[in-house]
């Protein structure tokens, strides 16, 4: 959740509107559903008087692809008439401009889920190696860039 954080360092004047959209099982298994809920969400939020969305699920990008999120920004700025962007589109710019040579990802994520950020970002950008046990969940932490 990552509101808490959006307030935490939102400056004086700034503020963030949420809404939620509901997820019964998996990323993987309700993205269908996900997809209508985050249209739903999207449409309220457009009678607030925002200047941007933010579609915060990552793990949506991925099973959509690049080009999916792309598009799927692109439909939510023509249903809500708002500006769109999406976590995967912010972290593919982020890598570009910072040039990483590594990415630590770290999911909330069920290990399908994971397996499938993991094989996606090795894909789109480097190859990928576990790292040795992170905390209780080796899952959560894969080290994606050179040894």
């Amino acid at each position: 959740m990552t509101e808490p954080l959006f307030y935490k360092i939102a400056p004086n004047g700034i503020a963030f509107f949420t809404s939620r959209v509901l997820i019964r099982g998996s990323v993987i298994t309700d993205h269908v559903d996900m997809e209508r809920e985050a249209f739903r969400a999207g449409r309220e939020l457009s009678t607030t008087g925002i200047n941007c969305i933010a579609y915060c699920c990552t793990g949506s990008g991925i099973l959509q692809g690049i080009d999916g999120d792309r598009e799927f920004c692109l439909r939510m700025e023509k249903g809500t008439g708002i500006p769109t962007t999406s976590t995967l589109s912010a972290v593919l710019e982020g890598l570009k401009v910072l040039r990483l040579k590594k990415l630590v990802v770290i999911t909330p994520y069920q290990e399908a889920m994971h397996k499938a950020e993991e094989s996606f970002f090795s894909s789109q950008w480097v190859p990928s190696r576990k790292e040795p046990e992170y905390g209780n969940q080796p899952r959560d932490k894969t080290l994606l860039g050179d040894s």
